[in-house]
């Protein structure tokens, strides 16, 4: 295990993190509108 590997891996953990969270935010920005309309 070297250390350019680790920070590898943990670049592709943030891409992971990042792509799995915008969804989710613009998911949570869409309910909120939903909220607030009704």
């Amino acid at each position: 295990m070297d250390y350019t590997d680790l920070n590898f891996i943990f670049g592709l953990l943030r891409i992971a993190v990042l792509v799995m969270a915008i969804p989710s935010m613009v998911y949570a920005l869409y309910l909120l509108r939903k909220i607030a309309n009704k």
